[in-house]
């Protein structure tokens, strides 16, 4: 009896540890898919970034002779002639991915955010599967290529059985730099504006005239669902002359966080920041792992005396 109680205390003990690290293992298995994703995408691209003014200029050439290429220009082109009339909420059952015959299994590069020290694969469209991958753009937003009358928006959970995708997107500050690299070239942004918004505020996230935009959205507040609650969205601009290794934050816009932890939004109301919630669930897990590791010393102490009464 004594036997069958200490296996059903390891059993539990397991069992503990393995939901206590779950989003450790989680983050982990992540970012090494992200890492493949990236090796393998470099290494179809074939196409290495350059500061390098003649190596620009014959990307440059290779870039408009591309079929893919042309057919993005094509599909940015007719989203804004349109009026984007197709643009649905990002976690709308009836978003629908770019329809381009050159696309590779949906993969179109990757986002990098240093102030997040987040680094995602980029699929076209924001489907549940894409979504589970790494981040996704929005079908009849602009594709990730650069140029005026663009908006690339690009969507990612705020966390995912434990990987944090978006997670830390309240780090962002205005001035900070993202990346995007696409098949051709990194396109460098640097957040201009941060928003709450009604999850199917539509308007909001439309192709602005004459800008050249990437914008990154999730939902609001943490763990919220997605369909019912806010979203998060952070508006970056182009900023071709950006140094790429170089990451400044500026002065905070609307959208950040006050003394009192409320964030404004730009129609003037208030909402509670995640920062708090998502610390207290970091100090949750890691208190979790030490109580488990207290109860391992107690039942390898209870075992040896078990052991040593036994012999």
């Amino acid at each position: 009896m004594e036997k069958f109680r200490n296996l059903i205390g390891i059993i539990l003990f397991l069992s503990g540890i393995g939901i206590c690290f779950y989003p450790d293992i989680s983050t982990w298995l992540l970012e090494r898919q992200t890492e493949n994703m990236i090796q393998e995408f470099e290494e179809r691209t074939e196409i290495q970034y350059t500061k390098n003014k003649e190596e620009k200029t014959v990307a440059s050439m290779i870039k408009e002779e591309d079929t893919l290429y042309q057919e993005c220009l094509t599909y940015n082109r007719s989203i804004c002639e349109e009026g984007q009339s197709g643009l649905k909420d990002a976690w709308s059952c009836e978003q629908s991915p770019p329809e381009l015959a050159s696309s590779e299994d949906g993969v179109f590069g990757y986002v990098d955010i240093p102030a997040m020290d987040t680094m995602l694969a980029l699929y076209l469209g924001a489907s549940e599967r894409n979504l589970i991958k790494g981040a996704a753009v929005m079908g009849q937003t602009s594709l990730p290529i650069g140029g005026e009358d663009t908006n690339c928006v690009i969507a990612g959970h705020r966390g995912y059985y434990g990987s944090p995708y978006f997670r830390e997107i309240e780090q962002l500050k205005v001035g900070d730099v993202v990346r995007i690299r696409n098949p051709w070239e990194i396109l460098t942004y640097r957040v201009c504006f941060i928003d709450i918004i009604q999850p199917y505020d539509i308007d909001a996230v439309k192709i602005q005239k004459g800008r050249d935009m990437v914008t990154l959205m999730t939902c609001h507040p943490y763990a919220a669902n997605t369909i019912d609650k806010m979203r998060y969205v952070v508006y970056c601009e182009r900023d071709e002359s950006a140094d790429e290794e170089v990451t400044v934050s500026g002065a905070d816009g609307a959208g950040s966080a006050g003394q009192n932890g409320a964030i404004e939004a730009s129609n003037g109301k208030l909402y509670k920041s995640s920062t708090e919630d998502i610390r207290m669930e970091y100090l949750l897990r890691r208190g979790c792992a030490v109580l488990l590791m207290l109860m391992a010393i107690m039942m390898a102490a209870r075992l040896w005396r078990w052991r040593t009464k036994s012999s």
